[in-house]
């Protein structure tokens, strides 16, 4: 047997060799092994080169590669590819095609589909994502952000087998949906190995990644790469020509190079073959390939723009529309030969973009209708429906009301996948084909809320206004609303629709929506589309943090419609009011309150709403007594029937705050955020999030609240909520102000946003009170208005109590605390009764007896111990120990500053803590000077803090990873990081360090 192997090895290893020897060869030839090249971008190549380097170790990192048509951004990208592909990296591809910018998710499904049996192994709210973007079940795709997080878990999964390149060629003729996803990808890459490069032009935005920006190539590189193309280089007349011409773009020196005759090389020709001088070298490319393409036979030339104007890239797509050329596939050749395009197999490409738009952008407009026609009868069947519809589409010269309803149906389809993008041009496209005004403007509101809904708030203004430029009564247009200069052309006649014209698509698309998860019954179905469209100008408005006048615009529109669309005008009325909430404004608030309880025909919730709403506007008032008891019942009978629309449940968690219900608000919130995240709501989850946040901070677990604000923050940024980011950076300068952390203490308030800028003085308030800064922090403390917010109102007031007799100005704060006295006393918490006690022993003059502030300050410590929340109790135990010294009772003092100083370093409050441990030495204690007492938390990220809390509660990585919106492998390297800082080795032994900080 042992003479069986060895003749075996010996008579197989030279055929083991060969193959290994043929393997080499070919790779020498494959372009994928192939390292280019490029003249003058050594710098560039080695910037790459080290990202995959990294790679190669854990690390990952995104990149954008920026610069003008042409200047090299693909080379550098399959230069990428290359090297990446030589060091036995795996590579994923897509690149960006114009015709299929309105397909949601295309290049998505581009980059991930040789992996698609990945996908299974998904967290399922992930998996069910995808597969509904990619069209693999009759499911939707959920919010384009999950798809991304799957995505982002996708490539996670493929770095197992080794370091992963992911190139994203012509990112700006991306598909919005696929950009969104890869985006969000892109920005939560940690350790997972994988490295993300984007291509993009010039103006368009790719969020917060770094860039590498593609300069000219000088002299010297130009010229050799232009005798790359030509063999040798050129006389020096003709070569100085070319490099002036192509102002050291690449591609301009390689096509202008090609394009030069024998006799123009050699310089016998004083002329180049190009416009003239001074026009944009991209227009002169594009006008060396529109010359190239003029010379071909007609009926190439008819095939070309025949594949310029499809977007399948399919060869049997393109036979079969070009019978109406009376064109055959065979007279692409001459096409082929001038290196304009390539057919492989079954499919056919332009060799660079500009030559599909010099193919289309050449052609009369004539032609090109015909070949949108041609290839909509080339498409046949369901699966081709969208693409037949939108060639269809295109080829109409005016309104076609069944090519409209067409597109009504595409709409329906992208926005069950998400696509709310191409949903929005799909609608506007539709209302443009429309047989009659209404028709239109139905439809161009359902653009602009899938506009809105894709977070692109100009054009969901400019669709909304078009809209209400159809109404048959001008009078009714909302305040702020002008005659829109891009209004449709005015085609049509009369103002109603024959019954089903619509077929059931623009008609429902924008009632549903507007009365989606509200309990009341729905309004007219002839006024859906206005009362959406009134709703939307509100809501932009109301982002671009501008509260007023989008609750303006709802209320002025609800009063016109309060008699014949009750039910449309309370959906504007309860919006309104949460509009008016922020601006602080009480009159405001109780109008909409009384308009919402006498709208004829109001249901029970309707009622309930209204009266909750007129016990807000008593908070703003400063007269809480009447709509104490109202809220409270609210926010229990929700923690034991929670709401189902996430609108509600927002509503109820943050009215908790008015009632000092921080244990009930967190609950209903953290409930609220557990459902959005398990079912991919994205777009829900920043305002539940900063919900969630502030109650943590209020019951004083300031880490937590720190962790969930900076998740908030980072998503209401990439969701397009800038209210809402705004207001996250608020509340962050208030934790940063208790912890001591500069870096959010001048954050600005949000423009016309009473509560943002009231929330932003309270900080700058604290930070100086903390720091001794008694008459500046009083400054800050007062500038808002008098029951502006209830942060104005009633929970500043203890600070500027306490900064107002710092400063020997106590009647600067006798109305706030008179206020705040009454509120603590409706509420009926312990806390609250605590703080008012602790603020009467502040307030008593100089002179009164002793003992009655020793009462004061015993109540509030009785009541605090009824009630624990960290904060508040370390801070009534510093007053009250400091003023236990200075009545020379030392022993008693140090008891209550020892603890206060033990609560401050436990929260991280290191400004108190320095303060404790000073009132300490005052007492002749001998405190260390080193006041930040390191709990487990201090030795985390705020991240590592949020993954470990999770892990604590025996929470798999998978589905940490899921909750969070990070790849598995970040949250291993999380993990592997913070077991090291302190010095484990389990999960149980997380939970034994970490398990006393919740909530």
């Amino acid at each position: 047997m042992g003479t069986e192997y060895d003749d075996s090895a010996g008579s197989c290893w030279p055929l083991v060799l060969a193959r290994h020897v043929r393997k080499a060869l070919d790779q020498l030839h494959d372009p994928r092994y192939v390292v280019r090249v490029l003249h003058g971008r050594a710098i560039e190549q080695s910037a790459v080169g080290r990202l995959l380097a990294e790679a190669r170790t854990g690390a990952s990192a995104a990149l954008v590669v920026r610069g003008e048509i042409g200047i090299g951004k693909t080379a550098l990208l399959d230069h990428a590819g290359a090297r990446a592909a030589s060091l036995g990296m795996r590579v994923l591809r897509c690149t960006g095609v114009e015709s299929e910018t309105e397909l949601p998710f295309a290049a998505l499904h581009l980059l991930l589909r040789p992996h698609l049996p990945l996908a299974d192994a998904l967290p399922e709210p992930q998996a069910a994502a995808l597969h509904g973007a990619f069209g693999l079940t009759r499911e939707s795709a959920g919010d384009r952000f999950l798809v991304g997080m799957a995505a982002l878990t996708m490539m996670s999964q493929l770095t197992r087998g080794g370091p992963l390149l992911c190139l994203v060629d012509d990112a700006h003729r991306l598909d919005r949906a696929s950009g969104d996803a890869l985006l969000f990808a892109a920005r939560r890459l940690d350790a997972e190995g994988a490295v993300m490069l984007f291509a993009a032009d010039d103006g368009f935005a790719l969020g917060v990644l770094p860039e590498l920006r593609l300069t000219r190539l000088a002299d010297p590189d130009a010229a050799a790469v232009v005798e790359s193309v030509t063999g040798r280089r050129p006389v020096p007349s003709v070569l100085d020509r070319l490099l002036g011409e192509a102002e050291g773009n690449p591609l301009a020196l390689r096509e202008l190079a090609a394009a030069l005759t024998p006799e123009q090389r050699s310089g016998s020709l004083p002329a180049l073959p190009l416009g003239v001088n001074g026009t944009p070298t991209v227009s002169r490319v594009q006008q060396v390939f529109r010359t190239r393409i003029e010379r071909l036979p007609p009926r190439t030339r008819a095939l070309l723009l025949v594949a310029a104007a499809d977007n399948t890239g399919l060869v049997h797509v393109v036979r079969a529309a070009a019978a109406a050329f009376d064109a055959a596939l065979g007279d692409l050749s001459p096409a082929e030969e001038a290196s304009l395009v390539r057919v492989s197999g079954a499919s056919i490409a332009f060799c660079h973009p500009l030559v599909r738009v010099a193919a289309y952008q050449g052609a009369s407009a004539i032609d090109r209708m015909a070949a949108h026609r041609a290839l909509a009868g080339a498409l046949r069947g369901t699966t081709h429906a969208d693409r037949r519809a939108w060639h269809r589409a295109t080829a109409m010269a005016g309104p076609d009301e069944r090519t409209a309803r067409d597109l009504d149906a595409v709409a329906r389809r992208e926005k069950a996948r998400q696509g709310h993008a191409a949903a929005a041009s799909a609608y506007e496209r539709a209302a443009e084909l429309s047989a009659t005004r209404r028709a239109a403007a139905t439809r161009l509101t359902a653009a602009a809320r899938a506009a809105f809904d894709a977070g692109q708030l100009t054009q969901a203004t400019r669709l909304a206004d078009q809209a209400l430029d159809l109404r048959e009564d001008p009078l009714r247009r909302p305040p702020s609303a002008t005659p829109s200069q891009h209004s449709p052309p005015d085609l049509w006649g009369p103002t109603t629709l024959p019954p089903g014209a619509l077929g059931g698509a623009a008609a429902d698309a924008p009632a549903a929506h507007a009365n989606a998860g509200f309990p009341w019954g729905r309004a007219g179905a002839h006024d859906d589309w206005e009362a959406d469209a009134v709703r939307l100008r509100a809501a932009v408005a109301f982002e671009e943090s501008s509260p007023v006048q989008g609750s303006r615009i709802l209320v002025e529109s609800a009063t016109l419609r309060s008699s014949d669309a009750p039910a449309s005008a309370a959906v504007m009325l309860v919006e309104a009011a949460r509009a008016a909430w922020y601006t602080g404004d009480a009159e405001l608030a109780a109008r909409i309150a009384h308009d919402l309880r006498d709208l004829h025909g109001q249901s029970t919730t309707t009622a309930l709403l209204a009266d909750t709403l007129l016990s807000f506007a008593g908070f703003l008032r400063g007269e809480p007594a009447p709509g104490i008891p109202r809220i409270r019942a609210l926010i229990e009978s929700a923690r034991h029937s929670p709401p189902t629309d996430p609108r509600l449940a927002l509503l109820l968690a943050s009215a908790g705050l008015s009632t000092a219900d921080h244990r009930g608000s967190y609950e209903l919130a953290d409930a609220l955020v557990a459902d959005c995240r398990a079912r991919g709501l994205l777009g829900s989850l920043p305002g539940a999030l900063l919900v969630l946040a502030r109650s943590r901070m209020f019951l004083g677990h300031h880490r937590e609240a720190e962790a969930t604000a900076v998740e908030g923050l980072r998503l209401a940024r990439e969701t397009g909520q800038r209210h809402t980011a705004d207001h996250f950076t608020c509340l962050l300068a208030w934790l940063a102000a208790v912890s001591g952390d500069p870096s959010y203490h001048r954050a600005p308030a949000p423009p016309s946003d009473t509560v943002g800028a009231d929330l932003a003085n309270w900080a700058r308030g604290l930070a100086d009170l903390a720091s001794g800064r008694y008459a500046s922090a009083l400054e800050h403390l007062t500038a808002g208005k008098p029951h502006a917010s209830l942060i104005a109102t009633y929970l500043a007031a203890p600070d500027e109590v306490e900064a107002a007799v710092r400063c020997a100005r106590p009647d600067r704060a006798a109305a706030a605390f008179h206020r705040f006295d009454a509120w603590a006393a409706q509420t009926g918490r312990a806390t609250p009764e605590a703080i008012a006690h602790r603020c009467r022993a502040l307030l008593l003059p100089p002179g009164s007896r002793d003992d009655d502030r020793q009462a004061h300050f015993e109540a509030a410590m009785y009541a605090h111990r009824l009630d624990p929340q960290p904060y508040e109790q370390a801070r009534t135990e510093l007053l009250y120990g400091g003023w236990l010294r200075r009545t020379r009772r030392k022993r008693a003092a140090r008891e209550l500053l020892h603890a206060a100083r033990e609560r401050f370093a436990h929260l991280g409050a290191r400004p108190w803590a320095r303060r404790a441990a000073a009132e300490l030495r005052a007492t002749g204690d001998p405190a260390p000077t080193g006041t930040e007492k390191h709990t487990p938390y201090d030795l985390l990220t705020t991240q590592e803090r949020q993954v470990a809390r999770l892990a604590s509660r025996g929470v798999s990585n998978r589905d940490i990873a899921a909750q969070l919106f990070l790849s598995p492998r970040t949250v291993g390297n999380h993990l592997y990081r913070a077991f090291r800082k302190l010095g484990i080795t389990s999960r149980h032994d997380l939970g034994a360090l970490l398990g006393h900080d919740a909530p």
